[in-house]
């Protein structure tokens, strides 16, 4: 965003508690940023020292539901505080330099306002309405604010982290609801590589690794020896493929894709479909086309390192979190996560088969579909939903995708 102000959309601003707020409880932003000393603050969602840890403060309960349906777009609120500048009262000209402002958006929304509070960016000054969403693009700018009228002004503040998500399915890649790829036939797992760049593997009469610079196509196309491909990720200067087809791990020097080793260490019927590298082990789902497990290896010799056998029904998905992993019970509908105590189920969907895994922030983002048989997988009139799930709060969003086919994998870029 070049411009210093920049409008989303207007919304009816409901009734909310703001009267009944203890303002001069909190004392932190306005102590320790002086050019806040004139300011009030009550936080909600708050990220107190910019370093990534959220805290979800006892007034946020109130405003929950008006936070969850902003129309914001896809990614998550990383921190959100009510800021009310009395009648008379300013906050004088800076600038904001932090790193964290860079990676985040800025949303303003005034809740309540008069026609004599001005906003100043740069050079820019503007009065922002009660319900206008907007934003404001502060990074490396001077900026002030003034209340010239006889009311204080309170505005939602909030640092809003915009996802890009890359969504494998039976016949499309997309970019979020872009189309970046279609027609080369089934979209897998995928990674991304140098610049404005992604690899996906393309399963088709032969398989694919497929270089695509998401402005301009595919740029390099790379046969692979693999068959049924479920996934593929990178570490380093690695790539490692599930050929399930086969029941190997492939594993390739990036970025000339050439065979680096072939492990052959499992069965066709184990069917191996996703993977993920931590700390120096190589985790092998293992859908089993029934009862799942999953299976660390060493990505050197193949030798089994450690084995979870409690991992779903018919499972896909494999993230890293806290102290174990997050999978999808695709046959049960269900998010697991599972560790070394064992398994724990997150959230139940109702009924769909669950498939694809990513995770971003506190948000867990997977596909659902309705239930419908394998050979059904590439019908392209099947569209497929996109759900957040929020590990803290428990908060489900669902979003329709024109996947036209099954969603198959999903990474954050």
């Amino acid at each position: 965003m070049n411009q210093s102000f920049k409008y989303y959309s207007s919304i009816e601003v409901p009734e909310l508690p703001l009267t009944l707020l203890n303002w001069d409880e909190y004392t932190y932003r306005q102590r320790v940023h002086r050019v806040h000393s004139e300011t009030k603050t009550i936080p909600l969602i708050w990220d107190e020292k910019l370093k990534g840890d959220i805290i979800y403060h006892k007034n946020y309960t109130h405003f929950k539901d008006f936070l969850d349906n902003l129309p914001l777009g896809q990614g998550y609120i990383q921190s959100a505080i009510l800021i009310n500048l009395p009648s008379g009262k300013s906050i004088p000209t800076h600038i904001d330099s932090a790193p964290f402002f860079k990676n985040y958006r800025r949303i303003h929304i005034p809740l309540i306002t008069n026609e004599d509070c001005l906003f100043t960016v740069g050079s820019e000054t503007k009065h922002l309405k009660q319900g206008e969403i907007w934003e404001i693009n502060n990074d490396n700018a001077y900026h002030s604010v003034i209340n010239g009228g006889s009311s204080d002004r309170i505005h939602l503040l909030i640092d809003f982290y915009e996802t890009r998500l890359l969504i494998s399915t039976h016949n499309r890649l997309m970019l979020n609801d872009k189309v970046i790829h279609e027609n080369e036939g089934v979209y897998y797992g995928a990674f991304k590589g140098e610049g404005n760049t992604v690899w996906v593997v393309s399963r088709g009469a032969k398989e694919y690794l497929l270089q695509i610079d998401l402005d301009y196509g595919v740029v390099f196309r790379k046969q692979i020896p693999s068959l049924f491909t479920h996934d593929c990720i990178r570490n380093g200067d690695k790539v490692y493929i599930a050929d399930c087809g086969h029941g190997n791990v492939v594993i390739l020097n990036y970025p000339s894709m050439e065979v680096y080793k072939i492990h052959n260490i499992f069965t066709v019927r184990e069917h191996i479909n996703t993977l993920n590298y931590n700390n120096g082990i190589l985790w092998c789902l293992l859908h089993n086309l029934g009862k799942s497990k999953l299976v660390g290896i060493d990505p050197e010799t193949g030798e089994y390192q450690k084995i979870y056998t409690d991992v779903g029904i018919q499972s896909h998905g494999l993230v890293r979190y806290l102290d174990g992993f997050l999978v999808l019970s695709s046959f049960e509908s269900q998010l697991l996560y599972v560790t070394d105590g064992g398994t724990e189920v997150l959230y139940t969907d109702n009924g769909t088969f669950l498939k694809g895994l990513t995770k971003v922030g506190n948000l867990v983002y997977f596909g659902a579909s309705p239930p419908l048989e394998r050979r059904n997988r590439s019908d392209p009139s099947l569209q497929c939903e996109l759900i957040s799930f929020d590990l803290v709060t428990g908060v489900v969003t669902r979003q329709s995708k024109l996947t036209r086919g099954l969603l198959n994998n999903l990474i954050k870029i």
